[in-house]
Formats: C-alpha cells, sequence, structure tokens
C-alpha cells in the first residue's frame, strides 16, 4: 500500500510539470513512479512525454517498447506515439495511430483532432477541415458535447488565421451551438475577432462582458 501511495504520489508531481516547463523532472518523477509499480501504464505515458518535449525520441519509443513487452496499455501511447511521428516527419506514423484509434471513445477524436492540426500545418486545409468534422462527430458519438465545442472553436481559431470568413462564423456558431462552456465561447470569440466582427454581438448576443473582457486582457 504504501508503494502504491507513493506511486500516486509522484503521478500527481509529475502531472503538473507540463504546466510549468519542468520536463526533466517529468522524466525523473515517472521513472520513479515505474520503479515503484512497474505494472501500471500512466507514468510510461507520461514519461514518454518528457522525453518528447527534450527531443529524445529514441528514449520515448524505448519506453513504449518496455510498456509493450509487460503488455501495458494506456490511451496516452498512441498519443505520444504520433507526436513522435508528426516531429520525425513520419506521415505515415501519424496516420497508422490515427487509424489505429477508430471506434475508441475520446482517443479517435483526439487523434483527429490532431490530425486536423498536422493538415493544416502542411497546407492543407481542406483535408484540416474534413479531419475535424470527423473529430467532433466522433466526439459527439461518444457523448462528449463539450469536447466536440472544443474541436469546433479550434476549427474556428484555425480558419481565422488561414480560411475565410464565413468557415469561421460556421465553425463558431456549432461551437455555441455545442456548449456554453467557457473554452468554447472565449475560443469562438477569438476566432471572430480575428475576422474583424465584434465578439459581443456574435452570432446571438452570448458573448457577454466577461469573455469579451478575457479576450481584451489577452490581447
Amino acid at each position: 500500500m504504501r508503494s502504491i501511495s507513493r506511486s500516486c504520489s509522484s503521478l500527481i508531481r509529475f502531472a503538473v510539470y507540463p504546466d510549468i516547463g519542468e520536463y526533466k523532472k517529468i522524466v525523473e518523477q515517472s521513472e520513479e513512479a515505474i520503479r515503484l509499480k512497474p505494472d501500471f501504464p500512466v507514468p510510461y505515458a507520461f514519461l514518454m512525454f518528457g522525453d518528447i518535449a527534450l527531443n529524445r525520441f529514441e528514449e520515448a519509443k524505448g519506453t513504449y517498447r518496455k510498456a509493450s513487452e509487460g503488455k501495458l496499455y494506456s490511451p496516452l501511447f498512441p498519443l505520444a506515439l504520433y507526436q513522435i511521428a508528426f516531429v520525425q516527419n513520419d506521415a505515415a506514423g501519424t496516420a497508422r495511430q490515427v487509424e489505429g484509434s477508430a471506434g475508441q471513445p475520446g482517443l479517435e477524436g483526439t487523434l483527429l483532432a490532431n490530425e486536423a492540426d498536422t493538415a493544416a500545418y502542411s497546407g492543407g486545409l481542406g483535408q484540416a477541415r474534413e479531419f475535424s468534422r470527423q473529430a467532433m462527430d466522433s466526439a459527439e458519438r461518444a457523448g462528449e458535447k463539450e469536447t466536440a465545442a472544443t474541436y469546433s472553436a479550434v476549427a474556428a481559431l484555425r480558419e481565422g488565421l488561414l480560411g475565410t470568413a464565413q468557415e469561421v462564423r460556421q465553425d463558431a456558431t456549432l461551437a455555441l451551438k455545442r456548449s456554453t462552456w467557457f473554452d468554447s465561447e472565449y475560443g469562438s470569440a477569438l476566432a471572430l475577432a480575428m475576422r474583424g466582427r465584434c465578439a459581443s454581438t456574435e452570432p446571438d448576443g452570448r458573448f457577454g462582458q466577461e469573455v469579451s473582457g478575457s479576450y481584451n486582457r489577452a490581447v
């Protein structure tokens, strides 16, 4: 029991480190958590993310192999492997992770959303729109309406940077229909502001003083 308690304590600590850029500490705490409880898969995933952040991709792959040899699995593994494939310009590798996630609630939508960003990064805005649509549909099927709204808001932000005003308005409106969550409203407001529209009046008066004020503070 003491080992499990210490392992959980390590998990809590290294889960915070990405937000403050302490990637070496993520690696240290993950390795300690694995030592204390080697049959628990989550620390292996965090160790992979820590090594990825430090550009130690072979080490991250080695951690995945070790977890696989122990017949351990976490839905975080495909996300980490996707990141490695992206950084290494391995289009087949990213596609393989997306295909492998099919039918897995949560993971499927996350990887489709990542694939949308990858497509946009590579200049494929049309492909990005399709992957975002698939990510939204996947989240809806999983009953994750807030997540679907977030994907819509992110798509709107992408269109605000690279696309058309019509697409911005369409994606922002979808985000608002799906959710009243602050992050979705903020993202939609920011996307509309990028296209020169007044956030306080789009599209149905829901952007009140709080969201507009947050946007003003951000910029």
